[in-house]
């Protein structure tokens, strides 16, 4: 009982929390070690994978939440993206159509896959180059901080934007379907 839990806290201590990756550290308020299933214990092997994904999902989320408020402000002028009828309900099946690989969502699946595919090829179809050290990195620099205590800082900024994106798209859109506010700020009328 409480010794064996007392045991896993002190070995827990002793090693490097979830293998050292980014993502326990608050930046002023302490640290967390955040793994009510204890994934990183029970599955090392995978964390650079975790990461990996937990990145991407943050990275979509947050595009994803933009997604949801500059059509109700600004609409590109492409023909099936004018309507004023079309919301996040009903956008997949008005653009994707209406034959296969014609549409705005076609358009769309074809740049995600490009993307994808540089992706895959620095990590492999196997992800076998895949590390905790590379995971998430895409080389893009351009805007990055010089400083070690920088890049850490914005690794941390990247993934509690994300964190937080991906419970906020999920707010939007379960508030949006169950009460009919499909238009920004997904309000019930």
């Amino acid at each position: 009982g409480v010794a064996q839990r007392a045991s896993r806290v002190g070995r827990r201590a002793e090693k490097t929390f979830a293998g050292g990756i980014a993502g326990s550290k608050l930046h002023g308020w302490g640290e967390y070690q955040f793994d009510p299933l204890g994934l990183a214990e029970k599955f090392p092997e995978n964390l650079a994978w975790f990461r990996e994904a937990e990145l991407k999902h943050g990275r979509v989320a947050m595009l994803a939440y933009v997604g949801l408020i500059v059509p109700d402000a600004i609409r590109l002028p492409i023909e099936p993206l004018t309507d004023s009828s079309l919301d996040f309900i009903n956008a997949h099946n008005k653009l994707i159509g209406p034959g296969l690989g014609e549409g705005p969502m076609w358009w769309l699946m074809c740049a995600v896959g490009a993307i994808e595919s540089v992706r895959f090829k620095q990590l492999g179809l196997a992800f076998e180059k895949l590390t905790t050290e590379n995971a998430g990195d895409l080389g893009l620099r351009g805007f990055a901080p010089s400083s070690a205590e920088g890049m850490e800082s914005m690794k941390m900024k990247e993934l509690k934007n994300g964190r937080l994106a991906m419970l906020a798209v999920g707010g939007a859109l379960t508030q949006g379907v169950a009460f009919g506010a499909n238009h920004f700020p997904f309000i019930p009328q």
